[in-house]
C-alpha cells in the first residue's frame, strides 16, 4: 500500500490516488485520524497499526507515504464537538510529524516542525537556500515569461534537457532536505521552487512512483 496523506477535499490528491490505484495507493484523510485504530509504537513504528480508507493497516504494510498537505485543520474534523476540534487538530498534526518521521518506509516528503510535508518557505526563504547551494536566481521573473519547470524526486530530475538545470535542482532539494521539489527556470536561472509540487502531468507522477517501487519496502 501507498498512504497518500491529503485531505478528502483534495481532487489533486484523489485523482493521484486513483492514477496509483494499480500500485495499491489509497487516500488517508482527516476522517481516517479520528477513527479509532491506530497504534503507535515508538520504539518499533512498523510494528503499529494505522487507519487509511476507512480501513485499520498494519504500518509495515505501508510500503510508502506521499504527504499532501501542509496541515490537517480544525474545519475538516466534521465529527468532532466544535469545543474539541481546535484541541484535537494540534494533537492530530503534533501526532502526524512524530508518526511520518519515525517510519523506515520512504516518505515524500518528512515533515518539518511546521509543515507535514517538507519545509514551508516563502520566496525569500527559497531564494536564500538557492545562494546557499550556488543557485543563480532570477529576481526579475514576469507572468508571461518562458519558464521551464523541473521536477526532483529522489536523485532524478525531469522536465529540463539542460544539464545545468537539472543539477540546479538536485543541489536545492540537497539544502533543503527534501526528497520531492518542483523548481522554475527562466534562462537558466531559477525563479520559484516548492517542497509540494502539483502532481497532475502523468510523468511527473510516473517518475515519483518510480522512485517509491524503487524502495526495499516497495519492491519487496
Amino acid at each position: 500500500m501507498i498512504a497518500i496523506v491529503a485531505s478528502a477535499f483534495d481532487s489533486a490528491a484523489s485523482a493521484l490516488a486513483t492514477a496509483w490505484s494499480a500500485a495499491g495507493a489509497e487516500l488517508l484523510s482527516a476522517d481516517d485520524l479520528c477513527r479509532s485504530g491506530w497504534s503507535f509504537r515508538v520504539g518499533d513504528p512498523d510494528g503499529g497499526r494505522a487507519v487509511v480508507s476507512g480501513s485499520v493497516v498494519d504500518v509495515r504494510d505501508i510500503r510508502a507515504v506521499v504527504t499532501r498537505r501542509p496541515a490537517v485543520i480544525s474545519d475538516e474534523l466534521v465529527a468532532i464537538d466544535d469545543a474539541d476540534r481546535a484541541y484535537l487538530t494540534a494533537e492530530i498534526n503534533a501526532f502526524l510529524v512524530a508518526w511520518l518521521s519515525a517510519l523506515t518506509c520512504p516518505v515524500v516528503n518528512r515533515p518539518t516542525t511546521t509543515c507535514l510535508c517538507g519545509p514551508p518557505w516563502s520566496d525569500v526563504h527559497w531564494q536564500l537556500a538557492a545562494s546557499r547551494a550556488d543557485v543563480p536566481w532570477h529576481t526579475a521573473a514576469t507572468d508571461d515569461a518562458d519558464t521551464t519547470d523541473v521536477l526532483v524526486c529522489g536523485t532524478t530530475t525531469i522536465g529540463t534537457p539542460r544539464r545545468e538545470e537539472s543539477e540546479a535542482a538536485l543541489r536545492l532539494a540537497a539544502e533543503a532536505g527534501v526528497t520531492m521539489l518542483a523548481a522554475r527556470f527562466i534562462d537558466g536561472k531559477m525563479c520559484a521552487a516548492t517542497a509540494r509540487p502539483a502532481l497532475d502531468d502523468p510523468q511527473w507522477r510516473e517518475l515519483v512512483l518510480d522512485h517509491l517501487r524503487s524502495s526495499e519496502r516497495v519492491t519487496r
